[in-house]
């Protein structure tokens, strides 16, 4: 938000809308929160380990605040055939830091599952409660904001739709059509699907939705 002349001493004024509460709308209310930088191959994904390294210091300040966001400390992907078998020991000889191989017998003891075999992925990969995750670190933001003499602020804005049955809908109600964004600096659309579908950028024969 902008800031008056004879008030430049303040910090950034944020203001976020969506459509629902942090941490309850979207995708990010139901992703699975299991944090580890490999592919279902077992792979090593393009800067995974520095995406790791940020995404657990993100983890650690959100617990300050919802310790309950740490499900478990280390996740299990199992083999469930000889091509899994393969790539998953080829994984844990790669990265023994991140990946242990267990057998099938020590899978079955540990997890009560019937496999041939399986990773244990560890230090820094773990499950995470999502919401509560997010939860937490709009906590930390906040405090951030407040140490930066600024303010950071979260409102719903709710949306409505001619045909629920219909989804996506094209004739979506833009929940933002009738504000005024000329008190802002600068507005930023968080990409996502709800772009399209709320009809908050424009999406006709001449604007088509993709390139």
């Amino acid at each position: 938000q902008k800031n008056s002349q004879d008030n430049l001493s303040n910090g950034l004024q944020i203001k976020i809308y969506d459509k629902a509460e942090v941490g309850e709308g979207g995708a990010s209310s139901v992703a699975g929160g299991l944090l580890h930088p490999f592919s279902p191959r077992g792979k090593l994904i393009h800067f995974g380990l520095p995406a790791l390294e940020q995404s657990n210091l993100l983890v650690e300040k959100a617990a300050i605040y919802q310790p309950l966001c740490l499900i478990r400390p280390q996740l299990y992907r199992i083999a469930l055939t000889l091509a899994n078998v393969s790539q998953l020991q080829e994984t844990a000889a790669k990265y023994p830091d991140l990946a242990k191989w267990m057998s099938q017998e020590e899978i079955s003891t540990k997890l009560g599952a019937q496999s041939m075999g399986g990773l244990e992925l560890r230090n820094g990969c773990r499950v995470v409660d999502v919401p509560l995750y997010l939860k937490g670190l709009w906590e930390e933001c906040n405090k951030k904001a407040g140490e930066a003499n600024g303010s950071i602020t979260w409102e719903v804005i709710r949306s409505t739709q001619e045909d629920p049955d219909n989804y996506p809908s094209t004739k979506r109600h833009n929940p933002f059509s009738a504000m005024d964004f000329s008190k802002y600096d600068t507005v930023v659309l968080s990409a996502g699907s709800g772009i399209l579908t709320d009809n908050l950028i424009k999406c006709d024969e001449e604007h088509p939705p993709f390139p």
